[in-house]
């Protein structure tokens, strides 16, 4: 009787299957017919109407010659910034890099002990006096809430106004979410290659 049953179940589920596919293929010939019939239509259209096809043309020549400009500034930004040998930096030479970068960008800025140093790997002073906690983060995965916690953390025993957490990487969301409680600024690997390769120029 199981036999009977089981038998009886797998013919009910081919016709089913064969009526989706059918209604899926119906759905696709449905929509190719309805995207030819249009670009029918406005190739007719733009054929009566030349000053409007050609300004499309332009329009779309102009569109095309800013997305090859922008794929090529993006490149020149990343070799700029030479990113690729920072990934194989170490975690004090990505230190001193962060420390080279800020003071080119006019802060004074000194590297904190390699241990014990409280959350800071660097201490950033502007013209005005106000004091910044760097946590630096040369990372390969993504830099979790952890650092943002070490930062927090050093703000008081440095006496500093605020506090950055830098790293060639990305944050989780964990990270981004603590940070934004606790006006903390992240710069991650976007900011970086701007700030590396010049084009941001402040915090």
């Amino acid at each position: 009787m199981l036999e009977n049953t089981m038998s009886s179940l797998v013919p009910r589920r081919r016709p089913a299957r064969r009526k989706q596919h059918f209604h899926k293929f119906r759905r696709a010939i449905t929509v190719w017919l309805i995207v030819g019939l249009g670009f029918l239509v406005a190739l007719n259209f733009l054929n009566e109407h030349p000053a409007l096809r050609n300004g499309l043309v332009v329009g779309v020549v102009i569109l095309l010659g800013l997305l090859l400009f922008r794929k090529a500034w993006n490149r020149s930004r990343l070799k700029a910034s030479r990113i690729e040998e920072v990934d194989r930096l170490s975690g004090e030479d990505f230190e001193r890099l962060l420390q080279q970068l800020f003071q080119r960008m006019g802060y004074k800025a000194e590297l904190t002990k390699t241990s014990g140093d409280f959350g800071a790997d660097v201490v950033l002073t502007d013209r005005d006096g106000v004091r910044l906690v760097v946590q630096a983060k040369r990372w390969r995965g993504a830099v979790g809430l952890t650092a943002v916690q070490e930062v927090v953390a050093a703000i008081p025993v440095y006496r500093a106004q605020g506090g950055l957490v830098v790293t060639n990487s990305r944050f989780t969301s964990a990270a981004i979410t603590l940070a934004r409680h606790n006006s903390i600024r992240l710069i991650g690997r976007r900011d970086l290659i701007k700030l590396l390769a010049g084009i941001d120029g402040g915090l």
